[in-house]
């Protein structure tokens, strides 16, 4: 099954309809755009999808691109970040407790779609999100000893931010409120942060209202959510006002 989990429709002035830039993220069980107008940096639309397996998600997508929702020339830049592309494209990557084949299989499912439209690629800036997301946080925060967690679906990334770094340190697959829990105060120790003074930056699909948030709250004095990271106006609307949960789309725009 297929969930439109945001849908933000602003308004779009004729006069600008041609200057129309379109950013695309793509990653495992989740596709988002934005599209917006570049010299007045105003969003017209934001949508993000999940999809409940990566099968059904790899032809969606595919029927997606190829549909009439998005017809990519007809924008001047077309921009695409694609989650855990440098982070897990090499095989032989160490990352603790990661299933780092299960995201290689992935990749390759994933490039035989791109393979699709080479002709529009070419036109494509191909960002990985991970990057764009670091760059995003190291340019709108100055904050040192801080953990930057990003949250989707039953997943969790965690960095340190140290000296102006940011050094992944986890990337898990959870289950439990308590997995989750564990997983963050782990990042802790092995840090040798604080949880009283050491601050937790939350981007993706984590909502204050969440057993996990209230969850970790318990634990940790100064939890932040992120916001925007760029210069892009959002329009008027409900889902606007939880920018965390499409950080890593808007962060490809730095």
């Amino acid at each position: 099954m297929v969930r439109k989990l945001i849908n933000i429709v602003g308004s779009l002035k004729e006069e600008f309809t041609e200057d129309l830039n379109l950013s695309l993220l793509i990653g495992p069980d989740r596709f988002a755009y934005l599209v917006y107008t570049k010299n007045i940096w105003h969003v017209s639309k934001l949508s993000v999808f999940e999809f409940d397996n990566e099968r059904e998600y790899l032809t969606q997508l595919q029927d997606f691109l190829e549909g009439d929702e998005i017809v990519l020339s007809e924008y001047s830049l077309l921009n695409l970040s694609i989650q855990h592309y440098d982070a897990f494209k090499n095989p032989e990557l160490s990352v603790p407790n990661f299933n780092t084949a299960h995201w290689i299989k992935y990749q390759k499912e994933l490039k035989s779609i791109l393979q699709h439209f080479d002709n529009t690629l070419a036109q494509f800036i191909v960002k990985d999100s991970f990057k764009s997301m670091q760059l995003a946080f190291r340019k709108n925060y100055k904050y040192n000893n801080a953990i930057f967690s990003f949250w989707q679906k039953g997943k969790l990334f965690l960095w340190t931010f140290s000296d102006e770094k940011l050094d992944l340190k986890v990337a898990e697959q959870y289950k439990t409120t308590e997995d989750a829990l564990y997983y963050v105060l782990s990042c802790y120790k092995i840090s040798e942060f604080d949880t009283a003074n050491h601050k937790l930056f939350i981007a993706g699909e984590l909502s204050e209202y969440s057993l996990i948030y209230n969850l970790l709250y318990s634990y940790i004095a100064n939890i932040q959510f992120l916001s925007n990271p760029t210069d892009l106006r959002l329009p008027e609307h409900p889902d606007a006002q939880n920018v965390h949960l499409f950080y890593d789309l808007l962060a490809a725009e730095i």
